[in-house]
């Protein structure tokens, strides 16, 4: 898990295998508008699921 310091704009990190872009780290609430790679699809994430590598661990996506 990578923290909310180290969190930069115009990286590429991962969310599980998939690579993302962050495009905004909104502090208040631990968030990050991100964009998707390998779709071009623009999202929030909990930076809590944001890596520096790819990461094979097990995990549940939560569609609203």
């Amino acid at each position: 898990m990578i923290s909310l310091r180290e969190l930069m704009v115009n990286t590429v990190y991962y969310y599980g295998i998939r690579p993302l872009q962050v495009l905004k780290v909104i502090s208040q609430v631990h968030m990050a508008k991100i964009r998707f790679l390998d779709t071009q699809e623009e999202t929030f994430l909990d930076i809590s699921g944001i890596r520096e590598i790819p990461s094979t661990d097990k995990y549940i996506t939560i569609n609203c």
